[in-house]
């Protein structure tokens, strides 16, 4: 590091970085010489715009099979029979398997979780005795190519007895299995006396809220390849990512081999979003096909399977209420919500419910909290974590909360979120919750430091007399704003391998993967910047369990904070091996005196003075000359990073929208999205973070969500019913980027940016429409369609004026 930048005082400074007008504001405290040396360019992306990636589809084997699955077309019913006989009869036909084929897989277990209860819910590779949602795999066909295998699936005949469906998790729950209801557990959490706080309110606030089911559509969708390599007896999965290593173990548990003897591998990745990388039956079941044909299985997911079978996400209903004081003040807040998981328990098991109960006080000061969430079973396909899972919702809920609040209280919507943000004095803030085992202490944060950044960048005050002039003209427009709280850098612990070879190039090995959020760079820059070397001069190896041992991946933002400072530890030991044998080489009594500038080791006040290069203390160091010396061999280091608390970064969102009358649609005419991320190691990549994550977060907010009939058959399983935001839809992003808190929690004080742009996007967007509407919590459901909206605007009362109509 360039100095810690502790004693510095200079004014905050704004720089344009990237091509989006996006504000980068440098703190005080900020700890970076430049933002020159910050905005690089990405090393991953050689490869891919010259056309050398290898993405799922591109990696093939000799002699290899494709898998086509069979699945359900009914929601729920009992299998009475599976006629295979044509299927297997048919030319090019290699094998079909049913459930008892796979008999001795176990069900898929999910991650470690305090939530007891879960396990009978978990889900078979292969449909048994029931089916329990459309798309559930209940066959499968193995063929010579993949044309076959989808002609050959179609002549295997399913007879199923159906039974009526669930489809709402506002039902009373109903049977799952023996004694066993859709409803495997509630989420309840509480702090400080709710029931007080309620009977001394001056005013209570209720709403009823909901958020619309949709999830991640990557581009890529997704794909499996195993090959079994029965010299080595290890099998291989190609194509996985996200958390490779957990996942590796899962699959060799089901499959009852040692974790060493099942290795995967990474490839390029068009898109994750957290739905990618998790454990699905199809992974499990390529590679159980590789150990049984001793050939190479291949599986690729079209689009239609992609929407029925991956997972979804959202969907949940709330009723919430607040008490509040006479000035606005929230006393406590009480919620009960329901989430609709779909059909199964998968991977991530209850987390999503948990991170919304735990989230929706969101950055506020609320003395007293209680919430239950019913983690509810439907027969839709079942749901995991999408960006920024929990938060999403619970944001959309909180900050509509705080909208009705200052509307029942008669204040402005600015002012009830100032009387209610958490000091920066109060840093750091025990939530008194917790999330997924960790208890919640907010970290570091500046709250009203960042609306009002947020507020001047908007220039909010003269956005307010544009749109009452517009109303005047007879426009319907309006603006809101939300303001979010994150959570990023999941630990437990991560650890990193370095080596400077005898040419020295720098070798960062990590068991990290690569989901398109720029991991290459940034641990290349982390090291370099603390090593002393040109960032690319750095190779970041990752995505293979055969390189490390252990790991936890790239997942809930937690990549530059836990990776990051892994590879930060490392590289200050391998710079304190390499300052010492400089030392001796140069004659220094004091390794402190030297420093390492582009490789090359040299007197700090002598830049021109006798030095040795990173490449010759390498050579120094290989075995022979490192025994000679009495040293161990290598310019090498390993660097390990745990953490027992996240970090909580945090932003605001402001949104100004325009509606159509005549058709409901909305038009989003301007965004702001504001974020402070402790410490940026690449502006230009949060900034990508931001605008892309934004434009998911603008389709569940105005497009994107999955719908069923009443046998539940899904509706939406194309881009012609789900509808995605295209580029005509998506605003101009004007970014805002601050440093004003960087996290105590980390050697580097960053916090992640996976989620930066999603989290408050259909809280800032309902708020401006409601804003337009003039009718404050008159839009209760996400997403905002505009056959949604054009209902809404049909039964507004006579009494809201003509022109907000």
């Amino acid at each position: 590091m360039e100095g810690d930048g502790g004693e510095d005082r200079f004014q905050p400074e704004l720089i344009l970085v990237g091509g989006m007008n996006t504000i980068f504001e440098r703190s005080p405290t900020s700890r970076r010489k430049t933002v020159a040396e910050r905005s690089v360019t990405r090393l991953e992306d050689l490869p891919i715009v010259t056309g050398r990636s290898r993405f799922a589809a591109s990696i093939s084997f000799p002699h290899e099979l494709h898998m086509r699955v069979v699945r359900s077309a009914h929601a729920y019913g009992r299998i009475v029979s599976i006629d295979a006989a044509a299927g297997r009869a048919a030319p090019g036909c290699y094998a079909v398997w049913t459930a008892a084929d796979v008999a001795d897989i176990p069900p898929i277990d999910l991650r470690a979780t305090e939530i007891k209860g879960l396990d009978p819910y978990r889900q078979h590779v292969l449909a048994g005795e029931f089916v329990r949602y459309v798309g559930e795999p209940v066959a499968l066909v193995f063929a010579e190519d993949a044309y076959r295998a989808e002609d050959i699936a179609d002549l295997v005949k399913i007879d199923i007895a159906e039974q009526p469906p669930i489809l709402s998790a506002l039902d009373p729950p109903g049977r799952f299995s023996g004694a066993l209801t859709t409803e495997p557990t509630v989420v309840r959490k509480e702090f400080g006396d709710v029931d007080a706080a309620f009977s001394n309110a001056d005013t209570i606030v209720a709403l009823e809220l909901s958020i619309g089911r949709h999830s991640g559509v990557p581009l890529e969708t997704r794909g499996a390849i195993a090959r079994y390599d029965a010299g080595r007896d290890i099998i291989e999965l190609h194509a996985a990512t996200k958390r490779l290593h957990p996942a590796r173990d899962l699959i060799a548990k089901l499959l009852r081999r040692s974790p060493s003897s099942v290795q995967l591998y990474e490839c390029h990745v068009g898109g994750g979003f957290g739905i990618r990388g998790e454990v699905y039956p199809e992974d499990v079941l390529v590679c159980a096909a590789a150990l049984r044909f001793k050939r190479p299985v291949k599986w690729i997911e079209d689009r239609r399977e992609h929407l029925i079978a991956a997972n979804h996400s959202r969907q949940q209903h709330h009723r919430i209420r607040a008490a509040v004081d006479a000035a606005g003040r929230i006393l406590a807040i009480d919620d009960e919500f329901f989430l609709d998981q779909g059909a199964y328990i998968r991977t991530a098991g209850a987390r999503v419910a948990e991170w919304t109960a735990s989230m929706l006080p969101g950055p506020y000061h609320v003395p007293s909290y209680r919430v239950a969430g019913h983690f509810r079973l439907t027969n839709k396909t079942p749901a995991g974590t999408y960006r920024s899972p929990g938060r999403y919702e619970s944001t959309f809920v909180c900050e509509q909360l705080m909208d009705a609040i200052a509307d029942r209280i008669g204040i402005d919507r600015i002012q009830v979120r100032r009387r209610n943000l958490i000091a920066k004095s109060a840093m750091p803030y025990v939530r008194r919750l917790s999330g997924n085992e960790a208890e919640i202490v907010l970290d570091s944060g500046d709250y009203a430091g960042m609306l009002d950044k947020a507020l001047k960048r908007a220039k909010w005050d003269s956005l307010q007399a544009e749109m009452k002039v517009r109303r005047e003209a007879g426009e319907a427009v309006g603006a809101g704003l939300s303001f979010f709280l994150e959570k990023s850098g999941l630990g437990p612990v991560d650890g990193v391998r370095i080596n400077v070879d005898s040419s020295g190039a720098v070798v960062v090995t990590t068991s990290s993967a690569s989901l398109g959020q720029g991991v290459e760079t940034v641990i290349a820059q982390i090291c370099a910047d603390a090593l002393g070397v040109d960032y690319r001069n750095v190779r970041v190896l990752h995505g293979r369990t055969d390189l490390m041992e252990w790991g936890f991946g790239a997942h809930a933002s937690r990549g530059t904070v836990m990776t990051g400072s892994a590879t930060h530890l490392a590289a200050l030991k391998v710079r304190a091996k390499a300052l010492a044998i400089a030392a001796a080489e140069l004659q220094e009594s004091d390794p402190r005196r030297l420093s390492i500038i582009d490789g090359r080791v040299m007197r700090g006040d002598q830049p021109n003075g006798p030095s040795i290069t990173l490449a010759e203390i390498a050579a120094a160091l290989s075995p022979a000359a490192a025994i000679k010396r009495g040293q161990d061999p290598g310019l090498s280091a390993e660097g390990i990073f745990a953490a027992d608390h996240m970090t909580y970064p945090y932003g605001v969102h402001i949104a100004a929208v325009t509606i159509d009358r005549d058709t409901g649609r909305v038009t989003v005419d301007r965004y702001l999205a504001a974020y402070d991320v402790g410490v940026a190691v690449n502006p230009m990549l949060v900034e990508g973070q931001m605008v892309g994550s934004m434009a998911q977060g603008l389709g569940g907010a105005l497009f994107e969500e999955f719908t069923y009939d009443d046998a539940g058959t899904p509706l939406a399983v194309n881009f012609a019913d789900y509808l995605m935001p295209t580029c005509h839809d998506v605003p101009h992003v004007d970014v805002l980027l601050t440093e004003d808190a960087p996290s105590t929690l980390n050697p580097l004080g960053v916090k992640g940016a996976g989620e930066s742009g999603i989290t408050g996007v259909g809280a800032a967007l309902v708020s401006a429409i409601n804003d337009a509407l003039g009718a404050p919590g008159a839009v209760t459901a996400l997403p905002v369609t505009p056959a949604r909206l054009k209902r809404i605007i049909n039964e507004l009362p006579s009494d809201i004026p003509r022109a907000r109509r």
